[in-house]
């Protein structure tokens, strides 16, 4: 969906392609997500880079904002494959900063998407490590 979205793909196209399961579609799932990684960042250094508006399905976006979802995105799902194999849960310091950072602005929105599970749970404190405060505004309980 991603790809669409930066190609300039009108949104209700766009939303068609949301069900698409990428892991059913391909015998090599590694490939297949170092090709969409590939185009991604063709699309993000293209003539368009991160100037411009994109059509998401959940609005418009200026596209370095985006380009902050995806990356966004890519470090929850680092995280849940981790934790769905046993493996290191730590993401990059740096990485967590940013998409802490990046989230703020659109902590509401993000909510009210309803892409994140139940969103910020409520019960961490400013103490809490980053991570933790990230991933459970996420809608992850780690």
């Amino acid at each position: 969906m991603s790809i669409h979205v930066l190609s300039g793909m009108p949104r209700d196209e766009v939303i068609s392609y949301l069900d698409d399961d990428m892991m059913a579609s391909t015998d090599d799932p590694v490939a297949s997500f170092v090709e969409l990684a590939e185009e991604m960042t063709e699309g993000f250094s293209g003539p368009d880079g991160l100037e411009g508006i994109v059509e998401h399905p959940a609005g418009d976006f200026p596209r370095g904002m985006f380009c902050g979802f995806r990356v966004a995105d890519g470090a929850c799902h680092a995280w849940d494959l981790a934790r769905a194999i046993g493996a290191d849960e730590t993401l990059n310091s740096g990485l967590v900063q940013f998409a802490w950072d990046d989230a703020q602005p659109q902590r509401e929105m993000l909510v009210a998407t309803g892409m994140f599970g139940d969103s910020a749970s409520g019960t961490l404190g400013d103490d809490a490590p980053l991570q933790a405060r990230y991933l459970d505004l996420m809608g992850r309980r780690p």
